[in-house]
């Protein structure tokens, strides 16, 4: 009786540890710079800064899809400056007029926060032309970006407001 346990305890634990891997497989950290090659971010520090490659699809179809449910079980995972996936349960979060929303249903913007300490906030948007994200750590003034390299290939920089050459004034300049 107590090997059966076992072994329904050892399962249980593989399956919750590859449920774990597949809901953050949508992001692959690049190690080598190749992806910065003729970048048009100028005002980025790439030394400082960490490339991630995202399969966009496997993101989407985890990502809730209704503005109605006021609380979220979907959790996503993003990168940080550090190269560390970091979860966030999300919800939702037009900022589009309803109209606009109508017109361009694929643009969406969502908003969450992190899982590990409670006190990380993200706010992103998926669209077309790619993923844009901000997260706002604990303190508040540790502020992390992530855009794409270029506006072809699946490429993405994470960035630290203060890797940044030049200030950043707004929600992700280019």
């Amino acid at each position: 009786m107590g090997s059966k346990l076992r072994l329904v305890f050892a399962i249980t634990i593989l399956f919750v540890s590859f449920c774990g891997f597949s809901q953050s497989g949508y992001w692959q950290r690049e190690l080598s710079q190749k992806a910065v090659t003729g970048s048009s971010l100028p005002h980025i520090d790439f030394k400082k800064a960490k490339i991630f490659s995202l399969q966009q699809e496997d993101l989407t179809k985890v990502l809730p899809v209704s503005t109605k449910l006021k609380s979220s079980s979907t959790v996503v995972y993003f990168p940080d400056e550090n190269g560390e996936l970091l979860p966030f349960q999300v919800v939702e979060a037009p900022v589009m007029a309803p109209e606009l929303a109508a017109k361009y249903p694929q643009i969406r913007s969502y908003s969450g926060v992190g899982l590990k300490t409670g006190k990380e906030r993200i706010r992103f948007s998926v669209s077309p032309q790619g993923v844009q994200s901000m997260i706002v750590h604990a303190d508040g003034q540790e502020i992390t970006f992530m855009q794409k390299v270029n506006k072809k290939g699946d490429d993405y920089v994470v960035y630290n407001k203060d890797s940044a050459n030049e200030p950043v004034d707004g929600f992700l300049c280019s």
